[in-house]
């Protein structure tokens, strides 16, 4: 699963609108929808926040585990 379809999945699941996860990253709402539709990359920063707002570690945000192998 790429970057943009994680964050869409764990935004969704944590029943966020792009509108507050933006506001969370302090970023607009069109950012966060192109990086769901994987036009861009978050930086490290908007990584290391979104790992403490989605309660995932970066690995799995970053596809390198998958949430069947995580403590979800």
């Amino acid at each position: 699963m790429t970057i943009g379809k994680t964050i869409y999945h764990l935004r969704k699941k944590h029943n966020l609108t792009q509108k507050q996860l933006a506001d969370l990253l302090g970023i607009t709402y069109q950012a966060v929808s192109n990086r769901e539709l994987g036009k861009n990359n978050p930086d490290l920063d908007q990584i290391k926040r979104m790992t403490i707002i989605f309660d995932v570690s970066a690995d799995l945000l970053l596809g390198l585990e998958h949430p069947a192998d995580s403590a979800d």
